[in-house]
């Protein structure tokens, strides 16, 4: 049974361990409200749609089948560094004292197997005694408790995601060890769409906005600076707050070239301002310029030259207006000085401050929020959280700046292309007053939600490989706590 479900990477991840290791399970019940939670839950489990026990304020844990493992990933707004952390504090209605419900349902179940999960901020010093409050309740109900802080980075997806695990086990001289970590292989490069519509690049003044709020506050010395990843580095956490914050992850690819000068426009008659000409290749570079790891970046001279087409037309006697294709020299000279200013346009590349730390690099603008300082130039991407406000990771082409799209923010949270497009194709069905029936998909604020606040597939993978897969571990003699 998993509480908190959202769309359920725990099942996802015993679903890859039916796979590798004809590990069987049942899920006999999952407990979520969050509507579009629910319909990404149906979409990947329509076979368990009836089986959602709903509020869990509102269980009574006696109407529920017994269970060998139960999942607890109750609400961390209260806890995170990046809210406001009024804790959980049993009785305090916080969202994070949901926690205090579970135990109702552990209590009244005895599962074999509790497995949490919940951010790094929960073993800090402010929240550590609640922490091991919980912990006391599940000894007293006879569990020997394991908990680590896991980051997805050691396993396998790239993402800088710190989060907390505890295992709970239901007998004295319980042993268990957390998965190792193991060197990451994957980049971000690995997780990004070939092809990203327009609609998710940001525009021209709302780059300049977040990078002099970065750098005005790296001047007050508040360390408030961005997060910055070229495609071969590692996303930092992907936020609930996804894209509200200077310190958010933002991905740096391919750099423009500008052209410099004044030059022809689309009839052949005139002359646009010298900066609003962008020469391109296919490959998002100049002809004759390369990315930085290599080639040549000296400017270069733009020779107007006719294409074939013209050529015919002229040939036929037909005025084509000087219309010229715009082809960049190769042997470092000019071409002939006239008195016409277009015989000679110069390319180069436009560069300022921030690019000349990062030049040419794909990166990460990571943003700040709360007590989350962000940071600059990291190899990680920040953590995928699961705000509606979807501008928290960024992905940067020199001053062109996307979000992260929802798929590759599923991605990065361990979830399979074929589970995605199970989201992507579901269909939410409403009727009207008048008897119609509207379908509507998942809106892309809700899959940026539902990922910030899931768990990555591949951490939950491991750990349920340690916990029902690879030998135990030899018991060892149980340590005291503070509350013994």
């Amino acid at each position: 049974m998993t509480l908190f479900s959202g769309y359920d990477s725990q099942a996802l991840a015993m679903e890859r361990l039916k796979r590798d290791y004809c590990l069987n399970y049942e899920l006999v019940a999952w407990c979520e409200i969050d509507k579009m939670a629910i319909h990404a839950h149906n979409a990947l489990f329509p076979q368990m749609a009836d089986r959602n026990v709903g509020d869990i304020c509102n269980i009574d844990p006696e109407t529920l089948l017994d269970c060998d493992v139960v999942t607890w990933s109750f609400p961390c707004q209260a806890i995170s560094t990046a809210g406001r952390q009024a804790g959980l504090k049993e009785g305090s209605g916080t969202t994070s004292s949901l926690a205090w419900e579970c135990m109702k349902i552990f209590r009244a179940k005895k599962p074999k197997f509790l497995l949490m999960e919940n951010v790094k901020a929960l073993t800090q010093k402010k929240f550590m005694s609640d922490f091991m409050r919980l912990q006391k309740e599940l000894d007293g109900m006879g569990y020997t408790n394991f908990w680590q802080v896991l980051n997805a980075k050691d396993f396998g997806v790239p993402q800088n995601r710190e989060r907390v695990f505890m295992v709970s086990i239901l007998r004295d001289n319980a042993a268990f060890e957390f998965p190792k970590p193991f060197p990451l292989e994957k980049r971000l490069r690995d997780v990004l769409e070939d092809n990203v519509d327009e609609s998710y690049y940001l525009k021209d003044e709302q780059v300049a906005r977040i990078l002099e709020h970065c750098e005005r506050k790296q001047a007050e010395g508040c360390g408030f600076k961005h997060d910055f990843q070229d495609a071969d580095g590692i996303c930092g956490t992907i936020t609930t707050a996804y894209g509200s914050r200077q310190t958010d992850t933002f991905l740096k690819t391919e750099p423009e070239i500008i052209q410099v000068g004044n030059y022809m426009d689309d009839t052949g008659r005139g002359f646009k301002n010298p900066q609003c000409g962008r020469v391109y290749s296919p490959e998002g570079l100049s002809p004759t310029l390369n990315t930085c790891g290599g080639g040549d970046r000296e400017p270069k001279i733009l020779t107007p030259i006719r294409t074939e087409e013209q050529r015919k037309l002229r040939k036929k006697g037909i005025d084509t207006f000087g219309g010229r294709q715009l082809v960049p020299r190769t042997d470092g000279v000019s071409n002939t000085i006239t008195t016409v200013q277009k015989d000679n346009l110069l390319q180069e590349q436009v560069i300022d401050s921030m690019q000349a730390n990062a030049m040419c690099e794909s990166i990460i603008v990571q943003n700040a929020h709360g007590y989350n300082k962000g940071g600059l130039f990291k190899d990680i991407s920040p953590t995928v959280t699961s705000s509606s406000f979807q501008e928290n990771n960024f992905v940067v082409t020199r001053f062109r700046i996307r979000k992260l799209t929802p798929r590759e923010c599923f991605r990065l949270m361990g979830v399979g292309d074929a589970d995605i497009d199970k989201i992507d194709a579901y269909r939410i069905r409403t009727t009207l007053k008048d008897g119609t029936v509207k379908e509507k998909p998942i809106s892309k604020s809700a899959k940026y939600k539902m990922a910030g606040n899931s768990i990555v597939v591949d951490v939950l993978y491991y750990i349920f490989w340690q916990m029902f897969v690879a030998e135990p571990p030899k018991p060892q003699p149980r340590q005291l706590t503070l509350f013994d």
